[in-house]
């Protein structure tokens, strides 16, 4: 099978005071037509392989092909089918320059006419409802605005093969909302290919196919957000609502598995290897002890996952 992206025991070792393992013989693939979110905390080593597989860094040890090229043979074969955004790109832009006109520029350095390019924006900035934010001076530009232009960007010209470093990064619910359908929109269309890092985990669930988990270097889960959930939550929760419970209830859940008491003792988390059992004790002692409360068993949470499987990792 051809991926879009395979990645195959890839080790990057950076070289100092000490020498540092940021990426630790990780392999996985990206499908053709997927969107697959790179997950993992601060440090994890996320950047690193996005840098790798856009050819801005070599691998000390293993193998990247993208759109079926070799990295170390042919890094210009790959620049020319893929666009980027990273953290940082907004520095490269021209912040005298209006979004139409930095548009024409970096559409110029792809081959596309400046009315093509241009054409392109605005219908990628209509979609996020920043169509009159376009003839502003970029420096004029929120942090969030910078950052949707720099997503926009690389994809006016419509690569097969996008990563995106933090797309929502400094962009606001709604904004960040409408970048997410068109990064589903936009793969729709053009049969395309994302990969994608993040910290909001929300944004990973929503849209992604597949998420690879990374931590500390090291791959600990491959899988779909549904899967990550099932892996890194085995226990089931209930919770108890409708507080605030006594000392005396909270000892007694305490017997029944792991608690989290939150909002001044009125919602109280159970989680148990066994939920239904759990959820008919929970009952019992509400009943014994002529408490009301609203009962309910909840699934894990992304959240949960990350968590769970960070700690452990």
């Amino acid at each position: 099978m051809d991926y879009a992206v395979s990645v195959r025991n890839v080790t990057k070792l950076f070289h100092g005071t000490r020498e540092i393992i940021a990426v630790d013989n990780v392999s996985f693939d990206v499908e053709n037509g997927s969107i697959v979110g790179l997950l993992g905390a601060n440090g994890a080593g996320k950047t690193t392989l996005i840098r790798m597989m856009t050819t801005l860094l070599s691998p000390t040890s293993g193998q990247i092909t993208v759109a079926g090229y070799e990295i170390g043979r042919e890094p210009q074969k790959i620049r020319e089918v893929i666009g980027y955004a990273g953290q940082d790109t907004e520095r490269s832009l021209y912040y005298r320059l209006s979004p139409r006109e930095n548009a024409k520029y970096f559409g110029w350095l792809r081959g596309l006419k400046a009315d093509t390019s241009v054409r392109r924006l605005d219908d990628f900035a209509h979609q996020i409802g920043m169509e009159d934010r376009l003839d502003q001076h970029f420096i004029t530009l929120s942090g969030g605005e910078k950052q949707a232009f720099v997503v926009l960007r690389a994809l006016l010209h419509y690569p097969k093969i996008a990563f995106l470093d933090e797309p929502s990064k400094s962009l606001d619910v709604l904004i960040a909302r409408r970048v997410r359908h068109l990064i589903k929109e936009y793969v729709h269309e053009h049969n395309a290919t994302m990969v994608i890092t993040s910290h909001n985990l929300k944004e990973l669930e929503d849209i992604c196919d597949k998420l690879v988990f990374i931590n500390r270097g090291k791959k600990v889960f491959e899988g779909t957000p549904q899967e990550l959930k099932q892996k890194g939550m085995r226990l089931e929760s209930v919770v108890v609502r409708g507080g605030p419970f006594d000392d005396i209830i909270i000892t007694e859940f305490s017997s029944i598995g792991n608690i989290t008491v939150v909002n001044k003792n009125t919602e109280i988390r159970i989680q148990s290897d066994s939920p239904y059992s759990a959820i008919r004790q929970v009952v019992d002692i509400l009943e014994k002890n002529g408490v009301n409360a609203f009962v309910s068993m909840v699934e894990p949470s992304l959240e949960d996952a990350f968590a769970k499987i960070a700690g452990d990792a």
